[in-house]
């Protein structure tokens, strides 16, 4: 049962901070990378801004594809599923 709860958590969680999170990400690297801010070590700072929003990406966007699957048939399961699943999964960091 505490299985349960902590998907559904993490679902909702993932629904809604996971895009504030990559719009959040993407405005500090745009931000860093202006005119008077680009020096190395902001140059640094960006890619550090934009590391996680790959994979958070994948996350967000798998949670949302799971929010429509209501059956598991042969339509709805499929191969770009399945390869979705595996990359979404090792591309998050351990």
């Amino acid at each position: 049962e505490i299985e349960y709860y902590t998907l559904v958590v993490y679902g909702y969680l993932m629904m809604f901070v996971g895009p504030l999170n990559i719009v959040a990400n993407i405005l500090s690297a745009a931000l860093l990378l202006t005119k008077e801010l680009r020096n190395p070590f902001n140059v640094i700072l960006c890619l550090m801004c934009l590391d996680p929003v790959v994979p958070l990406l994948l996350r967000v966007s798998m949670v949302y594809r799971n929010l429509g699957m209501t059956e598991c048939s042969e339509t709805s399961v499929t191969y770009s599923l399945a390869l979705h699943s595996m990359i979404e999964l090792f591309s998050w960091p351990i």
